[in-house]
């Protein structure tokens, strides 16, 4: 069922100047970071002391975008599926259950609760290529030691590929083409399927070629790599460095509050990014646009932001058959990593 009063909304606001042309003004780099050297270990406590207790209290939630396929891996299936060959061969699935079992084993002792007692929900957002296998997946390894009441599933949202003109492309006689809207849609999906209201109803208050952080105007925003001239992405301060240094690394904490804003500011104004696509027509292949909505296009509607630099290796991301997760180097730096979350060594 295709809402084409919605559509036709968006199209008039997305064509008109979109998302990534709406705001001609150069981008500056964005300075105001909390940089590694400068954090110390009394902040790391409190802060970690802060998390563990918010966990415990119910006041945290995990989202998990989960739409994307193993395409570039050369694999056939959801890519929290694929196998990223770890000594333990554990997927991306299981390593990122098994992570908020141990957050929650950890927020239990910290505040003196059993852990029964601390339970974390997980929201996974996943797409048309992926929903049935992923939730065949949870059921078969049942839901990795979690909860099943605490692992909610809910769809991304898809349009209608369109023309330049904003007409429908028809895939088939009786089918229209239709695409993901981004990792964007995720705000409107949380809407649509209930889950901000689950969230409430629960008292939670959640969460190479890269974006980055950038300021244009008063505004915090991400700049896509396809957007940003090549000559300022290159672009260095007097000291050597890149002027654009921080990358968007994609791990967000969100209020619930700010979630509800941003949904219903997209679905009124929101401003769509244009893709121009070859799309699968009646016809044949067709010209036509897919329209995507971005995760941090919501940024600039924040009225506090505040960002935190990690270490490169700590936010790796397994996205393309040129990353090795079996290197010795990879594999070392997760040993290291788990062992200092509390994970209990087997054998090396």
């Amino acid at each position: 069922e295709i809402d084409l009063e919605r559509l036709q909304g968006i199209c008039a606001r997305s064509f008109g100047g979109s998302a990534s042309s709406a705001n001609e003004e150069v981008p500056e780099p964005y300075t105001d970071i909390c940089k590694i050297p400068d954090v110390t270990e009394e902040q790391r406590m409190h802060w970690k002391n802060v998390g563990l207790k918010v966990a415990s209290e119910g006041k945290l939630a995990v989202i998990l975008l989960a739409g994307g396929q193993g395409t570039r891996l050369g694999y056939d299936g959801p890519k929290g599926c694929f196998d990223i060959q770890l000594p333990s061969h554990k997927v991306l699935y299981q390593i990122q259950a098994e992570r908020l079992l141990a957050l929650q084993r950890m927020a239990a002792k910290a505040t003196g609760k059993a852990e029964s007692d601390v339970v974390i929900p997980w929201y996974i957002m996943y797409s048309k290529f992926t929903d049935v296998k992923t939730l065949a997946y949870f059921k078969e390894m049942n839901y990795f030691g979690l909860r099943e009441d605490q692992v909610r599933f809910f769809a991304q949202g898809v349009l209608p590929c369109v023309t330049k003109e904003g007409g429908v492309i028809m895939e088939t006689a009786c089918s229209v083409a239709q695409s993901p809207d981004g990792n964007g849609g995720l705000y409107s999906a949380l809407q649509y399927t209930g889950c901000l209201a689950d969230m409430e109803a629960r008292g939670a208050y959640p969460e190479e070629r890269v974006g980055v952080f950038a300021v244009r105007g008063d505004a915090v925003e991400v700049v896509e790599y396809s957007e940003l001239d090549p000559k300022l992405a290159t672009a260095r301060g007097s000291g050597g460095e890149l002027l654009f240094n921080w990358s968007n690394v994609c791990m967000h904490y969100f209020s619930v509050p700010f979630l509800k804003r941003v949904a219903a500011a997209f679905e009124l104004s929101g401003q769509y990014h244009l893709a121009n696509k070859k799309i699968p027509s009646v016809d044949g292949k067709v010209d036509g646009i897919k329209l995507e909505m971005f995760i941090f296009d919501s940024f600039k509607l924040a009225k506090k932001i505040s960002l935190l630099e990690v270490e490169c290796v700590d936010c790796y991301c397994v996205d393309n058959a040129l990353v090795r997760p079996g290197d010795p180097l990879f594999v070392g730096h997760c040993y290291e990593r788990e062992t200092e979350c509390g994970a209990r060594v087997v054998s090396k």
